[in-house]
């Protein structure tokens, strides 16, 4: 997810519609003809997962379980109106195939927080059945960070993970990277209560300040998978299985009023 032609995605997003009705054939032109990089996920060396979004296009979910991608976080929104149109395929085909499943929003500095809050959670909440991974936030670097102040940004990041942990009632987990955190946030003790997705290309990444330690590390973002035609995002978490499935929800979520 990080550094990837994001001028070029934002203007997308901002001219695509609210929602689009699927993702047949939609894959994004950048990412066809890198899936023969190194990386390659292997059932025998932990508990590995992916992140995805449209830009993979439909995905054989039932190959890429056999391949051991024993996780998967989909990207369900970003800013105040636009809806994946991958989501609810993905996220009933993560279901079908055995792949553990969460949901995530990419998040926008410039825009209002609770808005942003709001669409991820309309798309979410109904489909959550229990046992999926945390919701997730992607905070990373975007050309509307430069339109805030840390102070702001701050402000505005509590905002959104306090409401979904609200309306949800599970503690969302975030991700970003060392890079962009102490460049933006800084050691913010506030924020340690909620489990590190970090974004890291190295091989024994270190947390940002505000975090002893990481739950996830995306270690590559060009990975091959079997049945994902184009680069996708690999990560690993740094648990065994017991503790992977300690982190699974577990409640019944609780139903939330959708507000103008």
């Amino acid at each position: 997810m990080l550094k990837k032609f994001y001028l070029l995605a934002f203007m997308i997003t901002l001219a695509m519609p609210a929602q689009a009705k699927n993702c047949l054939n939609y894959v994004s032109p950048q990412a066809v003809g890198i899936h023969s990089l190194p990386h390659i996920v292997t059932k025998s060396t932990g508990i590995y997962g992916i992140d995805v979004s449209h830009h993979q296009g439909q995905i054989d979910w039932k190959k890429a379980k056999q391949a051991g991608v024993s996780f998967a976080y989909v990207k369900a929104s970003e800013g105040i109106r636009f809806i994946d149109p991958c989501f609810a395929e993905n996220w009933l085909g993560t279901k079908r195939a055995g792949v553990v499943r969460g949901a995530y929003h990419f998040f926008h500095a410039n825009i209002d927080p609770i808005a942003q809050a709001k669409n991820f959670v309309q798309q979410v909440q109904p489909v959550l059945t229990g046992f999926d991974l945390p919701p997730a936030l992607d905070i990373e670097y975007a050309p509307d960070m430069n339109r805030v102040n840390t102070i702001e940004l701050i402000a505005k990041a509590k905002q959104w993970l306090e409401y979904v942990e609200h309306a949800l009632g599970v503690t969302p987990v975030i991700y970003t990277s060392q890079s962009f955190w102490e460049d933006y946030i800084g050691n913010n003790p506030a924020f340690a209560k909620y489990p590190l997705w970090l974004a890291a290309a190295m091989r024994h990444p270190g947390p940002p300040a505000s975090w002893q330690e990481w739950t996830f590390w995306q270690f590559s973002p060009r990975g091959s998978v079997p049945g994902i035609m184009t680069a996708v995002d690999l990560s690993y978490f740094g648990g065994d299985k017991k503790e992977f499935l300690k982190l699974l929800t577990d409640k019944t979520y609780p139903k939330v009023q959708k507000t103008g």
